[in-house]
């Protein structure tokens, strides 16, 4: 990734981070919140397991990004890194994640979580060469 580049990724991260714990913060006001000590969708790993290897994700991820030169791509490799890094931290500090904003009957998400989701979506989209190879 070009140096102009590594300035792009952090804000992005930061943005989601930032609005995700904002969200978290003030979603008790609202909505009702649940604890997920399970990683996606609820899936339950033994400790030390549902810190690490979100953790291990999280870091691959960054890895590949780092890498990256479509802009598309780092965009939504940032966006899936910022929503694992907020996430991340809720389970770290709280030892759960925080999820408040319900999904029909199928799960319960938060900010973090819709961020990792579009961005995967626009990194399955823009996968095979359809998007530009320009650098920032």
């Amino acid at each position: 990734m070009k140096k102009k580049s590594k300035f792009f990724v952090l804000p992005i991260v930061f943005v989601i981070f930032v609005l995700d714990q904002f969200a978290k913060s003030y979603a008790g006001k609202f909505f009702s919140v649940t604890c997920n000590k399970g990683i996606a969708f609820g899936v339950k790993f033994a400790d030390p397991f549902d810190i690490v290897l979100p953790a291990i994700f999280t870091l691959i991820i960054f890895y590949f990004v780092v890498r990256e030169s479509r802009v598309v791509n780092i965009i939504s490799m940032s966006m899936i890194v910022g929503g694992g890094v907020s996430n991340l931290a809720d389970r770290v500090i709280g030892g759960c994640v925080r999820d408040f904003i319900p999904f029909g009957s199928f799960s319960t998400f938060n900010v973090a979580d819709f961020a990792i989701t579009l961005g995967v979506v626009l990194f399955l989209i823009n996968i095979g060469g359809r998007g530009t190879r320009k650098s920032l």
